[in-house]
């Protein structure tokens, strides 16, 4: 959905009247805009940490010496194919790691078997002690790992000469608006503002009590290993 769409469902919830918006435009005002994309972004990392909406994948080249591997883009590697061992990370031709890691969801080893996670079970388990930390026993030979893993959504940055595309489900825009809202009224403070904001509140919750009860959202991904073996990791 159009951010301008958004934008305009936010602003029609109760937000007219408020000093966020402007009395003679009936327009969000220029210097509250920005708090309110934030809020947004806020508010869209939240629907993205409760549902797996976006789904990315790693690369990582084991070392010998080397157990924990911090899943982060200072680990990149500079060239392709050339790791060292602070530099182990690789995501595709052209690619760029943001950072967007919320979750590791899977990890594949080089032929693309899939490898036991968190499992204290099994002796070969991979572990994640942090969110973005894969733990690797010193057991596991040298080879290159796929991770697949939770991504956050891209970063809404507005612009006010081109309409930016939001990337959120329309059965989640409501729930969207809702926090967003939640977040403006309780940003004011005033007590008939945070009586508001406890409604948006409440509002949010029960949809998304409602999206998990009807296992509304379903995310279509691919944890395909095409390109795992296309870009000469095999």
């Amino acid at each position: 959905m159009k951010l301008s769409n958004i934008l305009t469902l936010v602003l029609y919830r109760n937000v007219l009247n408020t000093c966020y918006v402007s009395k003679e435009t009936k327009e969000f005002s220029p210097d509250k805009l920005p708090a309110v994309i934030t809020f947004l972004n806020e508010s869209l990392l939240k629907l993205y940490n409760k549902f797996t909406l976006k789904i990315d994948s790693l690369w990582l080249d084991l070392h010998e010496s080397r157990t924990k591997y911090p899943l982060t883009n200072e680990h990149m590697m500079d060239h392709w194919l050339e790791p060292t061992y602070d530099k182990y990370l690789w995501k595709g031709y052209g690619e760029e790691f943001t950072n967007d890691l919320i979750k590791v969801i899977s990890v594949n080893d080089n032929k693309g078997n899939p490898l036991p996670l968190n499992n204290t079970e099994e002796l070969f388990s991979l572990f994640t002690p942090m969110y973005n930390v894969l733990e690797v026993p010193s057991r596991y030979p040298r080879q290159k790992l796929n991770i697949i893993y939770q991504a956050a959504p891209t970063k809404i940055i507005y612009d006010p000469n081109q309409d930016t595309e939001v990337d959120v489900p329309d059965t989640l825009v409501a729930a969207l608006v809702a926090n967003t809202n939640y977040l403006i009224f309780a940003s004011i403070g005033s007590p008939a503002s945070m009586q508001q904001a406890q409604l948006f509140k409440a509002e949010y919750d029960q949809l998304i009590e409602e999206m998990i009860e009807s296992d509304t959202i379903n995310p279509q991904y691919s944890t395909n290993t095409e390109k795992f073996y296309k870009r000469g990791w095999c």
